[in-house]
């Protein structure tokens, strides 16, 4: 086994046991908190990835997915408008 092959399956095994918590509770709404939150490794490619892996129907994870990703960048927004980030 390769280590690209490792890291592959280390990836999708995490993503998967990182949003099956949120899709069991709150079904298609929980892919989309999933993706909401601004995180690194919880983005729009992830929560991708684990509505395919959780084998939920694709039409229907794309519009919780757009809207995971604005509202991910809605709250970028304003914690960069309100300073919360500031390292200052």
């Amino acid at each position: 086994m390769t280590l690209y092959q490792k890291l592959f399956d280390a990836f999708m095994a995490h993503t998967k046991k990182k949003a099956q918590k949120n899709v069991e509770r709150w079904g298609y709404w929980g892919v989309m908190i999933f993706v909401a939150i601004p995180l690194p490794v919880t983005g729009a490619y992830t929560g991708t990835v684990a509505a395919w892996l959780l084998r939920l129907d694709r039409k229907r994870s794309y519009g919780y997915l757009a809207l995971g990703v604005a509202l991910a960048g809605v709250l970028v927004v304003i914690a960069t408008l309100t300073g919360s980030g500031s390292v200052s």
